[in-house]
């Protein structure tokens, strides 16, 4: 062989190694970037799995606030149900009273009043409800404008004659109280008792007062005496018998 042949041999030996060199660089990049892909690889697998994981505890929350919430609702609607009962309950007793009831606010202003207390003033409750206390009454029994502490509510009773719109007099007694809540006033209650009729037989006339003729019983004529009975003896036997009947319920 000639220098150039050697030359040209020793030439591509050294491209062969370069080459080799060449490729072994880029198979260890390449394993390089094997195990990178590999560690990202597991590290999504992991992270996907602690988000499934995640998810999957979140479900199970949601699951066990909307079984919470759905056991609030219930409890909530037996609450509404038993607090409707309620309501109901002392509305029914609030109607059936005979002492009239007129609730208000701390201004005197009439917010409720039960059938009894219509009845008493001969008024409908749409007339009635917002009206003030005092000109329903005819009395001064509270001031509205007054600032009322804890504890100073004015209280008090009063027996007045009430005049309705058809011309009826009634004796009435008023009791105000004050009505309270959470340690607070709230308005105030005013219950009212009907005593026209005490008071009429407070008037009745007394023992040995004169009657007028209509009012005397047993009625007489002053012009015919009433004849007496006959005596049973001279009744037929027929009518004695039966009389016996009747008296022992045959």
């Amino acid at each position: 062989m000639n220098n150039e042949a050697l030359q040209t041999v020793d030439s591509h030996s050294d491209d062969s190694k370069s080459l080799r060199a060449r490729i072994t660089a880029l198979e260890m990049e390449l394993e390089q970037k094997n195990v990178l892909l590999e560690q990202g690889f597991a590290a999504f697998t992991d992270a996907a799995e602690k988000l499934r994981e995640s998810h999957k505890n979140l479900q199970g929350q949601v699951a066990d606030l909307n079984l919470e919430l759905e056991e609030k609702n219930q409890e909530l609607e037996r609450n509404l149900e038993e607090r409707e009962k309620v309501k109901t309950y002392l509305s029914n007793i609030f109607e059936s009273l005979h002492v009239g009831v007129f609730v208000t606010d701390l201004h005197g202003v009439i917010t409720s009043v039960n059938q009894a207390g219509l009845k008493m003033v001969g008024q409908a409750a749409d007339a009635l409800v917002g009206q003030g206390i005092n000109e329903v009454m005819g009395e001064e029994l509270l001031d509205p404008y007054a600032e009322v502490e804890e504890g100073d509510e004015p209280t008090g009773t009063w027996a007045i004659s009430y005049e309705r719109g058809d011309g009826d007099v009634l004796r009435l007694n008023l009791s105000l109280t004050p009505m309270t809540g959470d340690g607070r006033a709230l308005g105030y209650i005013l219950n009212v008792q009907d005593v026209t009729r005490c008071a009429n037989w407070k008037n009745r006339p007394s023992a040995g007062t004169a009657l007028p003729p209509w009012a005397k019983w047993p009625p007489t004529s002053p012009t015919k005496s009433a004849t007496p009975l006959a005596p049973s003896s001279s009744l037929p036997r027929w009518s004695k018998r039966g009389w016996m009947r009747r008296m022992n319920g045959w």
